[in-house]
């Protein structure tokens, strides 16, 4: 369209189309970027995995389960690489904390707290069918943050709602604690009532006699034996140039896959059952529904 035709002579491509067929087609291209609207993201991924293409594409993975077990066929079927802009993980003061905490800290406790703003209910990213609604479409962010800094896969879920009217289908205002399959605990506070006055995003992780805070992607603290030191970055940084830099390099044979992809699965899976456990109202087991195999 005149939108993607402006876009690229703005930006300098060499190529337009509205066709996706002719860019899996074309045997030049060895890599896809995904960043369409949710609902279309998991049949462009299986279309881009089945065409022998290498694969970035934008949270979420997939909106519900039947989706996520297409791109779990695809991916046993290619040898591309897949990855989700998950990009909190790649995050410089993240990747201080993992470092802080090493490989055998034992289990950590952790909290995300996200003063995520107000999003229109009418807005397509809260429509379920279309964006999935910003659990499966944001608090995805969070869930792998999460699973990155403990360094296990989630195995059960708990989640509740801030109070709304009966017929209001939007969960933007949500408490949520993971366990994690090496005792690790998380909890993510995720509210949409607040001022954007406040930093939107705080996380604090807890374990082996020692504590890591971030304030925003921007500065962080840290304490041990008694000592506490700062940390301040240059400007904010969510990791959004590491994430592609990983993929970029992984590709190229320099590293491996940025993110294993049962961590990609468990951390879509949860968010649909965060969903199921604000509407029954108890922990549930982070699993599939009916049967489905992810190595």
């Amino acid at each position: 369209g005149m939108s993607g035709k402006h876009t690229a002579e703005k930006f300098g491509f060499g190529f337009c189309t509205t066709d996706n067929t002719e860019i899996f087609e074309d045997e030049e291209i060895n890599v896809a970027v995904i960043a369409t609207r949710h609902n279309s993201h998991a049949k462009l991924v299986v279309d881009a995995l089945s065409s022998g293409k290498h694969v970035f594409v934008e949270k979420p993975l997939a909106v519900n389960e039947d989706e996520l077990k297409l791109i779990v066929n695809a991916v046993h079927e290619s040898d591309k690489h897949l990855m989700v802009g998950f990009n909190r993980r790649f995050a410089p003061l993240v990747l201080e904390a993992k470092k802080f905490f090493g490989e055998q800290a034992g289990p950590v406790s952790m909290m995300c707290r996200v003063n995520a703003g107000a999003i229109p209910p009418d807005h397509w990213t809260q429509d379920l069918e279309e964006g999935g609604g910003r659990i499966i479409g944001e608090v995805c962010h969070f869930v792998d943050l999460l699973q990155f800094l403990c360094g296990a896969k989630p195995t059960e879920v708990y989640a509740l709602a801030g109070g709304k009217p009966e017929d209001d289908p939007v969960e933007d205002n949500v408490t949520i604690t993971i366990a994690f399959e090496n005792g690790s605990i998380g909890t993510i506070a995720y509210f949409s009532t607040g001022d954007k006055v406040i930093p939107k995003e705080y996380i604090e992780v807890y374990g082996a006699g020692k504590t890591f805070l971030i304030d925003d992607f921007r500065r962080a603290r840290y304490g041990s034996g008694g000592n506490v030191r700062t940390l301040r970055g240059l400007g904010q940084d969510k990791g959004q140039a590491g994430t592609l830099s990983a993929f970029v390099e992984s590709i190229l044979g320099k590293r491996p896959v940025p993110i294993p992809f049962d961590e990609l699965v468990y951390t879509t899976l949860t968010t649909f059952r965060v969903l199921d456990s604000i509407r029954i109202g108890s922990v549930l087991p982070i699993e599939w529904s009916s049967g489905c195999n992810v190595d």
